[in-house]
């Protein structure tokens, strides 16, 4: 298990597809100098959470305290993976951290329900500590979308740029429903870095929002 090792601030923001171009050239012409960081990739995820949905509601109602599941790799979503790990979200009060396992090669199926992806989660766990919660737990949604990855030039402040959204259910993965209205930004930054931040932020001209890919997928999907 790894434990990151600080806490971090998580802005999110919500970007209508009509202002993709605009908010693009926003973050890269301004005096942080913003350069993409990696190639773009794939990411996939697939949340789990236990049978009173106490991740969606800890969410929902804002507690300070909470945690979500999820399964994430990276490539596409049916083709077997070697860099999956499993990780718990944390959140206290306003930061962020996470636990993470890792995970043996993983092959997912689109023929796959909520039943065979547990099964292939928990055989691809070593972990005795993370077999015993996800014993707990079922699998619900799958999250995938592409991934553009930003550094400012202090080196300070990490931002994504995630499109091309879709969820799908885990009880039936067949199906697939895109998200076609919004992008999502995530501003990420230490504790430490919060004066940096608040510099950038003007040149922004963006409200940071409440936003959960679990919380928007069981909406979209009408799971609850």
């Amino acid at each position: 298990m790894i434990l990151e090792k600080s806490w971090r601030y998580e802005k999110k923001y919500l970007i209508d597809k009509s202002e993709r171009i605009y908010v693009q050239a926003l973050i890269r012409n301004n005096k942080f100098l913003f350069k993409e960081k990696f190639k773009k990739r794939k990411v996939r995820s697939i949340y789990f959470d236990d049978l009173n949905f106490s991740s969606y509601y800890e969410n929902i109602e804002g507690l300070s305290d909470r945690k979500k599941y999820r399964l994430r790799w990276y490539g596409d979503t049916f083709k077997e993976s070697s860099n999956a790990q499993f990780e718990f979200k944390i959140k206290c009060n306003k930061t962020n951290s996470k636990e993470i396992f890792k995970v043996n090669n993983i092959h997912f199926d689109i023929k796959d329900n909520c039943k065979t992806i547990l099964e292939k989660t928990l055989n691809s766990i070593n972990n005795n500590e993370l077999k015993y919660i996800l014993k707990k737990l079922r699998p619900l949604v799958f999250v995938e979308y592409e991934r553009i990855y930003f550094e400012s030039f202090c080196r300070n402040i990490r931002l994504t740029y995630d499109n091309k959204l879709s969820f799908r259910r885990a009880s039936n993965p067949r199906i697939k429903s895109s998200i076609f209205k919004y992008d999502v930004i995530e501003i990420k930054y230490a504790s430490y870095n919060e004066e940096k931040f608040l510099k950038y932020i003007p040149y922004f001209q963006k409200r940071a929002t409440r936003n959960s890919k679990y919380i928007n997928a069981i909406h979209y999907l009408s799971i609850l």
